[in-house]
């Protein structure tokens, strides 16, 4: 009797049990308006430093495997001119917690590449700064934000935030981005 008993539980538990899964690829491609704000560049022909900013647009790509992630996030700021482009490629970690139907909050962070290059004028309190020529660097990042998602969860709109730190130009310094993003999860 005791091991009916067992088995019927056994059998019950199974059969209400809900499905496990787990996300083995994600694929992500957002269109973003952001705020960007790097200090600590060196001004070209000069022993000083400065800082980047304004209000932009750009694209991030995502692809992740696991939990490890590919991600390449490409920023233009307005700043006159024909503005500042910033791209990071990098590798990292992310996790994402979808414990509420149309709300995902996610964390991520990666190491990788960065390429910055600016139009004259582009430092911030210096409009006769010269121009940036393409300049490469390392750049480690760290963020985190919320989504809503829709349409059978394909797509979603949602706010973020990065910091970090890179040594670009010589020097040592550090970054924040903020970004209103609409994209494609797959």
């Amino acid at each position: 009797m005791r091991t009916r008993i067992i088995v019927l539980i056994a059998l019950a538990s199974l059969a209400l049990a809900a499905p496990a899964s787990a996300d083995f690829f994600a694929l992500e491609a957002d269109v973003q308006g952001t705020y960007l704000r790097l200090d600590g560049i060196s001004l070209p022909e000069s022993s000083e430093t400065g800082t980047i900013a304004g209000l932009g647009a750009g694209f991030r790509g995502r692809l992740q495997i696991l939990f490890l992630n590919a991600l390449v996030d490409y920023q233009h700021l307005f700043t006159g001119g024909q503005g500042v482009d910033m791209l990071h490629a990098g590798l990292g970690l992310g996790y994402r917690l979808d414990s509420l139907p149309v709300i995902a909050l996610y964390v991520q962070g990666s190491v990788g590449l960065l390429m910055l290059t600016a139009d004259e004028g582009a430092f911030v309190g210096d409009s006769n700064s010269p121009a940036l020529d393409p300049e490469m660097g390392g750049q480690v990042r760290v963020g985190g934000g919320l989504e809503f998602t829709f349409a059978a969860d394909y797509l979603a709109i949602g706010v973020g935030a990065d910091v970090g730190g890179h040594y670009l130009t010589g020097e040592f310094g550090y970054d924040f981005s903020v970004n209103v993003h609409f994209g494609l999860r797959i």
